[in-house]
């Protein structure tokens, strides 16, 4: 499972993808709820401003529009994330986000001309589709979400470890080598090449608990 999870989520390494560590006792959607958490709201803003650039540069929108509707969907979340409950439902988080995120580009989208030219229309046929979540729209959304998400976390834990155990990870999980020959060429043993798998995989749960439902 935990390879099929990881399938086409990193962005720079082709992939099948705790003992927790003190500072990731709590997920970050836990730790979320404390609004005055600038910590942790600064982790959900760096692993979520670059996929909703990356989203709405789909849309005929200026880079300054895009700016601000990005501040509104953070701003927005952390109002309303006391609000938020996680029913254990695959997808409820990002559901939860993408839901916020075509509100407000909806909102800009009605207070601008260019809804009424026929690509406005095309782009809120896509919204449309956006509020539905088992459309092909919400489908891309998923993936790119998920793929965007457990890739950042992957260079947030990275440094936590050694390289060793790092490319032991790696070599096994994301590159589907031979964990007996991972450990020959490392020289490593068998156990502690599992080890270092779980070990990384444990951390990266905890921090993406929540947010994505694929680890």
């Amino acid at each position: 499972m935990l390879r099929i999870g990881f399938s086409a989520v990193c962005c720079s390494w082709s992939t099948n993808v705790s003992s927790r560590m003190t500072d990731t006792s709590l997920s970050l959607l836990a730790r979320l709820q404390d609004a005055e958490d600038s910590v942790s709201w600064g982790r959900f803003a760096d692993l979520y401003i670059p996929l909703l650039h990356r989203w709405l540069s789909r849309y005929e929108i200026s880079e300054a529009d895009r700016e601000d509707i990005i501040q509104n969907v953070i701003t927005a979340a952390s109002q309303e994330i006391g609000a938020f409950g996680h029913n254990q439902r695959t997808g409820d988080f990002r559901s939860w986000l993408r839901r916020i995120m075509v509100y407000r580009v909806q909102n800009h989208w009605r207070a601008s001309k260019r809804h009424r030219t026929a690509n406005g229309s095309d782009v809120q046929e896509q919204l449309n589709q956006l509020e539905d979540e088992h459309s092909e729209q919400s489908q891309i959304w998923n993936a790119e979400h998920d793929r965007a998400v457990v890739g950042r976390l992957m260079e947030i834990v990275r440094p936590r470890f050694q390289e060793q155990t790092w490319q032991a990870f790696a070599q096994q999980m994301l590159e589907g080598r031979n964990p007996a020959q991972i450990a020959e060429d490392l020289g490593m043993t068998p156990g502690a090449v599992y080890m270092a798998r779980n070990r990384i995989l444990a951390a990266l749960r905890a921090e993406a608990e929540g947010l994505v439902d694929t680890l």
